[in-house]
C-alpha cells in the first residue's frame, strides 16, 4: 500500500496572527482547466490554482481576485478562468474595490492576464464559445437601489486594452432571460457576421456583432406572436442555420424560435434588403408543426434544409422557403434531438439524428440523408432506461461513443456505429459522469460521499474507487508541460473546516496508490 499523507501549512513566523487562521472555512466554487482546478478563496480574495506536475503531487499557486466573488467559468479550451466579483457593496470611499471581471491565465505560472471594471455589481456572466466576446450583465441578486435589468456589458476579449461596452437591450418591456452567440451567418448584402440572440419573457432581440467594437452595435427587435390561446409567447429555444447559396432556390441564414404552449415556430430569415444601404432584413414567417414541440433544430435532409420539430409521438419536417411539412411517425415520443453526423459512416448527403427522450426508454437513429424523408432511415434502439442527457465524448480515439445518462442514476456508453448500448448500474444512486478529457475514460463520483469510479472506455471496464473523506468534485489534469503524456486525477474535499485533495494516477487510478494534500486553505498565507 503507497497512502502518503502531506499537511500542507505554511507555518507563520514571528509577529501578529493571521485572521484566516482563526476562522472557518466554507466550501467555495471550483472549476476545471486543463491543467489545474481552480477554487475559489472568498476569505483571501484569491483563487487557488492546483495543478500536478508529476504522478500524485500537487502544486499550488494563489491569485489575487475581486473582492465578493459571484461568479467563476473556464475558458472552452480550459487556459483561462473569469471570475466575476461585486467589490465593495454599497461603496462608500473612493478606495472601495469597484466590481470587476478578473482574467487569469493558469498555463505556466498562473496570473492575471487582464481585468475589467464596472460601475455596479454584476453577477452574470456569458462566454463566447468562440472566445470573441463576454458577456456580464445584472441579475435579481444584484442589490443596488436603482437597477437597469435591460444593461449587458459586451467584452471584446480578442482586445485586452478595449473598455467594455455598455448598452442597453431594447426591448418591449421585458428583460434579457439567456442570450446565445450564432455561428458567423452569411448575408446578402455585406460581410458575413455572427449575432448575441438575447431571449426576453416574449421577444428576441439580435444584437449584429459586425462591428461591435467600435461603438453601440445595431439591434433588432421581433416580438413573438400570441400563441393559440391568445397569449403573447415566451421564447423557449432559439436555432439557427447559415445560408446555402449552393442550394435550388438558395437558403438564406436563418433563425428560428420556439416559444412556450405554441405549435407555430417563428421564423426569421436574413433576406435581400429592400434598402440596399442594409446588410439585410428580417423576414419573419410562421411555421405549423401540427402541435406544440418539446424541441426544434434545423437539419440537412435528402429533400434540402428543413426545420425538425418533435410534437408528441410525431416529427415535422418543414421546408422553411415554402412552410410545407412532412408529418413522420414515430416509434416513441421522443422529446430532443442531438444531431451525430460526424460522428457516424453513411450519412447519404444528409443529418443524422439521435432521438432521445426523459419519458421512454429507447432512442432513435435517423438517417435525414436516406431516400426518404418519412420513417424509412429511422432505427428504433432499446436502451432499458430513460434518457435524461446526452454527453460527447471528447477526442478521436471513441468517436462513435455517446454517454447517455439516466435520472434513474444509471448512465450508459452507446456505440453509434453497432448502435450497441453498455450499461453503468449505479444501484439507484445519482452519480455525477464526465467524460476525461482526453477522451479514453469516464469519471462518476457521488457527491458528499466517498465513492467514485474509473471507466476505461477501450474495453468498458470499470474501476471502483474511494477515498477516506466526502467527495465534492473530481478533476482529471494533464500537465502544463504537454509533452507529458501521464495524468492525474485530483478528486476535492471541502468541509467546514478544510480544503483537501486526494491526488490519484489518472491514466491508472488505484485507491491503495493516492496522495492525500490537506490544509490547502493556508496555502502561502503569512504574517
Amino acid at each position: 500500500m503507497n497512502k502518503l499523507w502531506c499537511l500542507s501549512i505554511l507555518l507563520a513566523g514571528c509577529g501578529g496572527r493571521p485572521a484566516i487562521w482563526d476562522s472557518s472555512y466554507s466550501p467555495q466554487q471550483a472549476v476545471g482547466l486543463r491543467s489545474s482546478v481552480a477554487v475559489v478563496d472568498s476569505g483571501e480574495n484569491r483563487v487557488l490554482i492546483l495543478s500536478s506536475p508529476a504522478p500524485l503531487a500537487l502544486s499550488t499557486d494563489a491569485v489575487g481576485v475581486g473582492l465578493n466573488v459571484a461568479t467563476i467559468k473556464a475558458s472552452p479550451d480550459g487556459k483561462q478562468l473569469f471570475v466575476l466579483s461585486r467589490g465593495v457593496q454599497p461603496r462608500r470611499y473612493t478606495t472601495d474595490q469597484r466590481p470587476r471581471l478578473t482574467v487569469i491565465d493558469t498555463e505556466g505560472t498562473p496570473r492575471e492576464a487582464s481585468r475589467y471594471e464596472f460601475t455596479d455589481p454584476l453577477s452574470g456572466l456569458v462566454l463566447d464559445p468562440e472566445m470573441q466576446w463576454a458577456i456580464a450583465y445584472v441579475t435579481p441578486g444584484d442589490s443596488r437601489s436603482v437597477r437597469n435589468p435591460n444593461e449587458i456589458n459586451l467584452i471584446d476579449l480578442q482586445n485586452p486594452d478595449a473598455a467594455p461596452i455598455p448598452m442597453t437591450i431594447q426591448s418591449g418591456g421585458g428583460s434579457p432571460r439567456s442570450f446565445l452567440f450564432t455561428d458567423e451567418l452569411s448575408v446578402p448584402n455585406g460581410d458575413p457576421r455572427r449575432f448575441l440572440i438575447v431571449q426576453t419573457e416574449h421577444e428576441v432581440i439580435l444584437v449584429d456583432l459586425l462591428d461591435a467594437a467600435s461603438g453601440q452595435p445595431e439591434q433588432l427587435r421581433m416580438e413573438l406572436p400570441h400563441n393559440q390561446g391568445g397569449a403573447v409567447g415566451t421564447p423557449a429555444q432559439v436555432v439557427f442555420h447559415n445560408a446555402v447559396v449552393d442550394a435550388e432556390p438558395p437558403v438564406p441564414s436563418e433563425i428560428a424560435v420556439r416559444a412556450t404552449a405554441d405549435s407555430s415556430v417563428l421564423l426569421l430569415a436574413l433576406d435581400t434588403p429592400a434598402n440596399l444601404e442594409h446588410a439585410f432584413d428580417l423576414k419573419p414567417n410562421l411555421l405549423e408543426v401540427g402541435g406544440v414541440p418539446s424541441t426544434i433544430e434545423f437539419v440537412n435532409t435528402n429533400a434540402g434544409v428543413r426545420l425538425l420539430a418533435l410534437v408528441g409521438q410525431k416529427a415535422a419536417l418543414v421546408d422553411p422557403l415554402t412552410s410545407n411539412s412532412v408529418q413522420v411517425n414515430l416509434p416513441t415520443a421522443f422529446k430532443a434531438v442531438t444531431r451525430v453526423t460526424d460522428d457516424v459512416a453513411g450519412a447519404d448527403g444528409g443529418d443524422v439524428a439521435l432521438l432521445w427522450s426523459d419519458q421512454a426508454a429507447t432512442v432513435g437513429l435517423w438517417n435525414l440523408g436516406a431516400s426518404s424523408t418519412a420513417s424509412h432511415g429511422l432505427d428504433k434502439l432499446e436502451v432499458g432506461t430513460t434518457v435524461s442527457a446526452v454527453l460527447d465524448v471528447p477526442g478521436d480515439s471513441f468517436p462513435t461513443y455517446k454517454i447517455l445518462q439516466s435520472k434513474q442514476g444509471d448512465f450508459f456508453v452507446l456505440d453509434l456505429a453497432t448502435q450497441q448500448t453498455s450499461p453503468m448500474v449505479t444501484n439507484g444512486r445519482a452519480f455525477s459522469v464526465s467524460p476525461s478529457p482526453d477522451g479514453m475514460r469516464l469519471w462518476a463520483y457521488l457527491p458528499g460521499s466517498m465513492d467514485f469510479a474509473s471507466i476505461n472506455l477501450a474495453d468498458l471496464h470499470a474501476t471502483s474507487l474511494t477515498t477516506e473523506r466526502a467527495i465534492s468534485g473530481v478533476f482529471e489534469i494533464g500537465r502544463a508541460d504537454e509533452t507529458l503524456p501521464d495524468r492525474s486525477m485530483v478528486v476535492l474535499h471541502q468541509s467546514a473546516s478544510d480544503l483537501a485533495v486526494t491526488v490519484l494516477d489518472g491514466l491508472a487510478p488505484d485507491s491503495a496508490n493516492t496522495r492525500f494534500y490537506s490544509g490547502l486553505i493556508y496555502e502561502g498565507v503569512t504574517q
